[in-house]
């Protein structure tokens, strides 16, 4: 009886050890888990390519063109001056411009007007003038009469007329500010929605006018075969426009050169944003690719090619001009061959 309960102890220990080895999945033998993955073969990291071309490169050239003696200048009225002088009844009076006009030094572009500056003004002509009668009629009677005096009576004229003059310069200094003049020659090239509609704006200028030489400057990074009275085309985002070079310089890295506009809106407006296509000599069937594919270093330039494997290898070659977006190969490379581009 007693080896029957030790068998059964044994056996229901084994039991147990069978149901937790199934339920776990373990088993008394220890198994490597780890799967080995053999190494991928090197396929080399994929780059932009370019192919090196042979044929005509053109030089065109694209570059600012700077206004080379430009003003303009805006006309509106400044409130400070208004409110501080006291004649806050100033109102629109008369529109003497439009656009695209021609205009002198001192024409007169807007004017303004106040009726108590007027009145106030008339004032003291009026003052003035009374005293300058008065004066002229003591001196009718001293002529009549040469033993009266008329002395007092004078000084006290004189006195007024003084006065009168004092306040009339201040006046018609302020009465100046009502009235725009143009300081320069010029064209106007802007008139306000307050100036057509005759209405007070501290905000906005009335009239803009442009002045000085219509002449554009172009500088280049590298010297340019051109001519002066050479014709080129000047462009902007909106027009195109025909030009002409009118003078010609040299400068330490390229060329200088003075451009004028050909019928420019009947030579009233003067045009910004605009840019110089400036053609060169054509460099006929050379080597070339984009100049990004080349890079410099200590003054020796190289490119970059893949060998068989697609492995990366430096090439050194010899350069020639920049092209626009390309440069020329002088030696080193060939038609057809492929190299990174980046």
């Amino acid at each position: 009886m007693r080896r029957f309960k030790r068998f059964k102890k044994v056996f229901t220990c084994s039991a147990m050890i069978l149901v937790l080895s199934g339920l776990t999945g373990c088993s008394m033998e220890r198994k490597n888990d780890l799967v080995e993955i053999p190494p991928k073969p090197y396929e080399g990291m994929e780059y932009p390519m370019a192919y090196v071309q042979k044929g005509d490169l053109i030089y065109d050239i694209e570059e600012e063109m700077v206004l080379d003696n430009y003003k303009e200048r805006g006309y509106r009225l400044k409130e400070d001056e208004i409110m501080s002088s006291g004649y806050a009844d100033v109102e629109f009076d008369e529109l003497m411009v439009d656009i695209g006009d021609s205009v002198k030094k001192g024409d007169v572009l807007v004017k303004f007007k106040s009726k108590s500056l007027d009145d106030e003004i008339k004032q003291y002509v009026d003052q003035k003038e009374l005293a300058e009668a008065k004066i002229r009629h003591l001196e009718n009677r001293k002529s009549i009469n040469p033993d009266e005096d008329i002395k007092k009576e004078v000084n006290s004229c004189n006195d007024s007329i003084i006065i009168a003059e004092a306040y009339l310069e201040e006046l018609n200094a302020f009465k100046d500010k009502l009235i725009f003049k143009a300081e320069e020659d010029g064209v106007v090239m802007k008139v306000s929605d307050a100036a057509y509609s005759k209405n007070i704006d501290f905000v906005s200028d009335y009239v803009v006018v442009q002045s000085g030489d219509d002449t554009y400057k172009v500088e280049t990074q590298v010297p340019v075969k051109i001519k002066e009275g050479q014709d080129i085309v000047a462009t902007s985002a909106y027009m195109k426009l025909d030009a002409t070079v009118t003078k010609v310089e040299k400068s330490a890295a390229g060329t200088v050169l003075y451009i004028k506009i050909k019928n420019n809106l009947e030579n009233k407006i003067i045009v910004k944003g605009l840019s110089a296509h400036i053609a060169k000599e054509t460099k006929k069937d050379v080597i070339y690719l984009p100049s990004v594919c080349v890079k410099n270093k200590d003054d020796k330039y190289y490119v970059f090619t893949l060998n068989d494997e697609g492995i990366r290898v430096a090439k050194e070659v010899q350069v020639g001009e920049v092209v626009g977006e390309n440069i020329i190969i002088k030696e080193g490379l060939s038609e057809g061959e492929k190299v990174i581009a980046k």
